[in-house]
């Protein structure tokens, strides 16, 4: 069997935009999100395909509940929000998730699970399956922090486009549930007042960031690779070969060819240079994780 590849970011860091790429690998069978809800999703968060990518994950649930009596509901399976968002800042998975991991694993000869919720579970990721490569995927955090805010669709934006409004509201709004992590985050980082909005946002990326990379230099080393969501979408077939060459394995040709013609290149940013965002770094104590993920200064 083919090492697995585990694929772990940030929600709206663009998991999925990689996602979609490694589903045009035909060596490959792609499970989305095995963790999460698995509600019908047509397109996932890039909107790329006209498919439900949860499909088969809730086929194999059924299946694999079926063989474990004692799962008693399969959405218990959606290990992390929306059904319990403090599953996610747990280290450990107990053994009936690992074991459905262990199962889809099993499905084929090579595999690729893309996640969002693992980012404190990565050493448990390196004992399910002791070969499999870790690939991070990171994004600028005030593209994050847009995403996040503007919401699906960017259905907020012309509320939000103003750069006094973006960098300056303070509110109870929650985005996948981004409230949550951030007030559970702020218990450690002792704020002298009350975050922006914007700054809760940043909270969770230095969180899902640092987490996921200790774990991964801990548990993986030179299994271990970085993909900033910036290279892939300004390079896409480079960044596709280097990944590849990574994986050891060769880019098939219908991922070159996909990755030359759906990957956009255009992200939205508010205000980049405006020095609020670094006075945010500093008053969250995230400058070195925002220049270990290569943004550096702005």
């Amino acid at each position: 069997m083919t090492a697995p590849v585990f694929v772990q970011g940030m929600r709206r860091s663009g998991t999925t935009i990689l996602y979609d790429l490694l589903y045009e690998d035909p060596s490959l069978t792609c499970f989305y999100e095995p963790l999460a809800a698995a509600r019908p999703a047509v397109g996932g968060g890039s909107g790329v395909r006209d498919v439900d990518l949860f499909a088969e994950v809730r086929r194999l649930r059924e299946v694999f509940a079926a063989s474990h009596p004692e799962l008693e509901d399969v959405s218990l399976l959606n290990y992390g929000a929306p059904r319990d968002w403090r599953l996610e800042f747990e280290p450990e998975l107990p053994e009936l998730l690992r074991e459905y991991l262990r199962f889809l694993i099993g499905q084929d000869e090579a595999v690729a699970l893309k996640f969002t919720r693992m980012s404190c579970k990565i050493p448990v990721l390196a004992e399910i399956a002791p070969d499999s490569r870790l690939v991070h995927v990171v994004r600028d955090p005030r593209a994050v922090a847009v995403s996040y805010l503007f919401g699906k669709h960017h259905r907020r934006r012309e509320e939000l486009a103003d750069p006094d409004c973006f960098l300056e509201r303070t509110s109870d709004w929650t985005q996948w549930s981004s409230y949550e992590f951030s007030e559970h985050l702020l218990g450690e980082a002792r704020l002298s007042s009350p975050p922006r909005d914007f700054e809760r946002i940043l909270l969770i990326w230095c969180h899902t960031f640092e987490e996921t990379r200790r774990g991964a230099l801990e548990a993986y080393g030179e299994r271990y690779a970085m993909v900033r969501n910036e290279d892939l979408r300004e390079h896409p077939v480079a960044t596709m070969r280097r990944l590849y060459a990574f994986l050891e394995r060769p880019l098939p040709p219908a991922v070159e060819r996909f990755a030359a013609v759906a990957v956009q290149s255009h992200q939205t940013l508010v205000a980049p240079l405006d020095p609020r965002w670094e006075e945010a770094y500093d008053r969250l104590g995230m400058r070195d994780a925002v220049r270990a993920a290569g943004y550096g200064e702005s």
